[in-house]
């Protein structure tokens, strides 16, 4: 059972680090993660989407635990204006690329 479930929203630069920083802090924490990755880096993102999974499932968790999502900005936005859903949006990057 998790607590809350918290939504991350990550650039294109290391996509492996941006992707285990908001996931180690979410799960030991005891919350769900939902990722919104960079358009350019969808590929890795799915790759590492996979051994996360895979990594899930061998210790027992649930599959959508950790949910990563690609896509432009409207997706972004989704995660970030969902409701009540997510209660802490958080994101990479400078405040400029964020806003827009």
């Amino acid at each position: 059972m998790c607590i809350l479930q918290v939504g991350a929203i990550v650039p294109w630069n290391w996509p492996f680090h941006n992707l285990l920083n908001p996931l180690t802090a979410a799960l030991f924490s005891g919350n769900a993660l939902v990722i919104k990755v960079s358009e350019h880096a969808s590929w890795s993102s799915g790759y590492y989407g996979r051994i996360i999974s895979a990594a899930l499932a061998a210790a027992g968790a649930p599959a959508d635990l950790v949910q990563i999502v690609t896509g432009y900005g409207e997706a972004g936005n989704a995660i970030v204006t969902g409701g009540e859903w997510t209660a802490s949006p958080g994101q990479k990057g400078s405040l400029t690329l964020g806003v827009n």
